[in-house]
């Protein structure tokens, strides 16, 4: 536990005396906790399984694609041309905005890594100089990610399908089937989210190119496959006592908040209730918010001290070390 432990105090510390970096750990908690726990731990169920497609269905089944769906819309920048184009101006300023957040998360990621690597080297970087830094690493963890997405959805989609599909077989065949597909898709699908916080790391932190950090992400994971499991398992069970610590405080906070509402209703103050309620709301938004900054810093921060670990001096797994004893 000795390597862990040294690894989660760097982070820790990286998390706390760096409070600039909760900005872009705000962007990057939008990606997830990390694929790995979305793998191991998403329940499969009949209704799940087809769920990859249901938007597409959906939108499809709306018709607005189909010969008469367009024709509509002819008719419509005819007859309304107005409403057309404000309709259109709302779609570009959507989508516009989903692309910065977009290109915010994968730079908040960079970002991140980057100054990890600078405190652990006693060295520091300013906000302007830490966002041009991510700047110019956007399209490799951006490549990254998208494609750690895909093979998550593609994996997660397979053995959805295929335990959809099998439960006509009977319970013990479907259960059969569960088990092979989960030992055979779901570690792949979590070794190549591991491979990709390498391959983030060998992009970011030694500059190499896109499939050149991919292959030396894949060479570091093929040597440390246990450590980035023991290491995934650990900051997972950090994640639930983060969250239990967010339920404890939440309600703490809420209590009295609670207890005012109580009294403003009791002698019918609607607007004082109001007031209340607004406050409470906020800070409980405010709570999430930092919780989820402060976490997403400490799990890159931790993965990328990690990498800068194996890659230096290497580790052993601890399962390794128990039995080499």
């Amino acid at each position: 536990m000795q390597l862990y432990r040294g690894i989660l105090k760097q982070a820790l510390d990286i998390t706390w005396k760096s409070k600039y970096l909760w900005f872009f750990g705000l962007f990057a908690a939008l990606l997830g906790n990390g694929g790995e726990y979305e793998i191991l731990f998403q329940p499969f169920s009949n209704d799940s399984a087809p769920s990859m497609l249901s938007g597409f269905e959906k939108l499809a089944q709306t018709g607005l694609f189909s010969m008469q769906g367009l024709k509509g819309i002819g008719n419509l920048l005819v007859t309304q041309p107005i409403s057309v184009i404000v309709a259109i101006l709302v779609l570009v300023i959507i989508f516009a905005l989903l692309a910065f957040v977009v290109w915010l998360v994968n730079v908040s990621q960079a970002v991140l890594v980057k100054n990890t690597l600078l405190k652990i080297s006693d060295k520091q970087l300013k906000f302007k100089d830490s966002l041009y830094e991510g700047m110019k690493k956007f399209w490799p963890v951006f490549g990254f990610n998208l494609v750690a997405r895909i093979i998550v959805m593609i994996s997660l989609a397979i053995v959805g399908y295929i335990v959809f599909f099998s439960n006509d077989l009977g319970s013990v065949a479907s259960a059969l089937i569960y088990i092979l597909m989960f030992l055979v898709f779901i570690p792949l699908a979590m070794s190549f989210s591991f491979i990709v916080k390498y391959s983030i790391g060998y992009s970011v932190i030694n500059n190499e190119k896109f499939l050149d950090a991919f292959n030396s992400g894949w060479s570091l994971f093929k040597k440390n496959w246990l450590v980035s499991l023991e290491m995934a398992f650990i900051l997972y069970f950090l994640n639930i006592v983060a969250a239990l610590l967010f339920i404890v405080v939440a309600l703490i906070v809420a209590l009295p908040f609670a207890f005012l509402a109580f009294l403003a209703t009791s002698v019918s103050m609607m607007g004082m209730f109001l007031f209340i309620v607004s406050v409470g709301v906020i800070l409980f938004i405010a709570l999430l918010i930092t919780t989820g900054s402060l976490v997403a810093t400490f799990q890159v921060s931790a993965w990328t001290t990690l990498y800068i670990e194996l890659i230096g001096r290497g580790a052993k797994s601890k399962i390794v070390r128990m039995f080499s004893k």
